[in-house]
């Protein structure tokens, strides 16, 4: 039951990263209105990529 906590906090983690990337994203997207959707894009992929290596970091971590 513990590893089912751990593994399932880590999920969590990475949505609300990715949910916070994005929507810092959409927002600078709005209040730049004359730029196709650039910062949603970047910033998503920005928020995936940091999400994932603390998660990597993490298990990596919990395993030694």
């Amino acid at each position: 039951m513990k590893d089912y906590a751990f593994y399932s906090g880590l999920g969590t983690q990475l949505i609300v990263i990715i949910l916070l990337f994005a929507g810092t994203g959409y927002y600078l997207d709005k209040k730049f209105p004359s730029m196709k959707p650039v910062f949603i894009i970047v910033f998503s992929l920005l928020g995936i990529g940091i999400g994932l290596t603390s998660i990597i970091r993490q298990i990596l971590k919990r395993q030694k």
